[in-house]
């Protein structure tokens, strides 16, 4: 085993590690302070009923509490769903990025347009963290373009090779060394080197942005 390979397995079981860990994390924020919050949510209608009935004020203040507890659990899924989809659990990778895209185009006001297999490919279970990890960076690349306005987001399977190709129209220029894009790409270009796959990234004044990474699966899957 060459120095290189093997700090590509040292980094692939990091990554494996810290994944877990984020999985429990967001089982027990889902189980523990969700059901807190259910129960405090359900402590207060009761109150409101039986002592805002004809004090107007009070209903005010339950309302008031009830707006922050909706928050708060919408806050709490929010959270649990960027430590670990539940979608890549229950349905799979495709839906889950299907699901960042959407989330990704709603908060940044931004177009996007998207390209996948129809059916689900067969990946081992790292796999299928890692990639949908490399396509969650790869999408911070895009936004952060400066001027961004329009994404196409790329993934297809051929002999056992996976790409994942993101393009946007932003500036034409490398992501700033103090920027989240900056900070996403290093992560991304070592989450596919430790998977034994390449990222490539150009940029010119055709195509703002083009992210390439092409990832070899440990077995042929077939979309």
């Amino acid at each position: 085993m060459t120095i290189n390979s093997g700090l590509n397995v040292a980094i692939n079981h990091l990554q494996l590690l810290v994944e877990r860990d984020k999985a429990t994390l967001a089982r027990e924020i889902h189980d523990d302070l969700g059901g807190f919050l259910v129960a405090t949510a359900m402590d207060i209608a009761v109150l409101k009923r039986r002592f805002a009935v004809h004090d107007h004020d009070s209903a005010r203040i339950f309302d008031r509490a009830t707006q922050t507890i909706n928050a708060a659990v919408d806050m709490m899924r929010r959270i649990t769903e960027e430590l670990r989809p539940t979608l890549l659990d229950n349905v799979g990778l495709l839906a889950a990025l299907r699901w960042q895209i959407k989330h990704m185009c709603l908060r940044m006001g931004i177009a996007c347009h998207q390209h996948m297999p129809e059916s689900e490919p067969h990946l081992t279970p790292s796999e299928l963290t890692s990639i949908f990890r490399a396509g969650q960076e790869a999408l911070v690349v895009a936004e952060n373009q400066p001027g961004v306005t329009e994404v196409d987001f790329t993934l297809s399977i051929d002999a056992g090779m996976l790409s994942l190709k993101v393009m946007g129209n932003g500036a034409s220029a490398p992501p700033k060394a103090d920027s989240r894009g900056h900070v996403a790409l290093a992560l991304l270009r070592q989450r596919v080197a430790a998977m034994g796959g390449t990222v490539d990234l150009r940029q010119s004044p055709i195509c703002a942005l083009k992210l390439t990474a092409r990832i070899p699966l440990a077995q042929t899957a077939i979309s």
